[in-house]
């Protein structure tokens, strides 16, 4: 029973995952399909917290899971949005014009408002969540986490997936707002790039994110 519930744990928190083999352009559809290589070198993994996120050993590494999981990005693009639906649009685009130009405050609020009606209920927590499966399983793979730890946080992501989350759809929407949101320096072409692989993963019925447990019972 406990080997079977392991195998269902690894199973979802892959195609969970699967929306971070987005972030790789060129080999977006393959890192899609296989999640598991995205994490598969200690080098690559290691570095990859060390750039994102200044993890260097155990202790910075859960610092981030605890971030990742009950904070994340998504408190201030709440607070802001927020502020915004309890503003008139005309409000709303008279506040974003005040900020500095080019700034990244302003370009984070363009973000927020040019979402404020279709962004999922959930926010951006998808994104925070994928990047937290992925922290988990890099972290494993860098050894900075044991195999224990990196179950227990994963399976922890998943129950607040299952939770907040209501689909596919509503998954792969809050992650590329999220993109959106945090990549501030991200040029609109390969913004553009990545909407398409972003789209894909919805559309597609190779979608593996249509094999997570608890979602594909509604497209059954």
């Amino acid at each position: 029973m406990i080997a079977k519930k392991q195998r269902m744990l690894t199973k979802d928190g892959l195609a969970l995952l699967s929306i971070y083999g987005s972030s790789s352009l060129q080999y977006s559809e393959y890192f899609q399909q296989n999640p598991k290589l995205l994490v598969r070198n200690k080098t690559n993994c290691r570095n990859s917290l060390k750039v994102f996120w200044h993890i260097g050993d155990k202790e910075s590494m859960i610092r981030h899971m605890d971030w990742i999981i009950e904070t994340g990005y998504r408190e201030e693009y709440n607070m802001l949005h927020k502020r915004f639906s309890m503003m008139t649009d005309s409000a709303c685009q008279a506040y974003i014009h005040r900020l500095a130009a080019d700034s990244t405050t302003r370009y984070q609020a363009g973000v927020v408002y040019q979402y404020l009606y279709s962004a999922p209920a959930a926010g951006i927590v998808a994104y925070d969540y994928a990047l937290a499966l992925y922290s988990a399983y890099a972290g494993a793979m860098a050894g900075y986490l044991t195999q224990d730890e990196k179950n227990h946080y994963v399976s922890r992501i998943i129950q607040q997936i299952q939770q907040e989350i209501t689909g596919p759809h509503d998954y792969v929407l809050g992650y590329m707002i999220g993109v959106q949101y945090v990549q501030t320096e991200a040029d609109p072409e390969h913004m553009a790039k990545h909407k398409i692989a972003f789209t894909k993963m919805i559309t597609s019925a190779k979608s593996l994110l249509y094999t997570v447990s608890f979602w594909k019972q509604s497209f059954a």
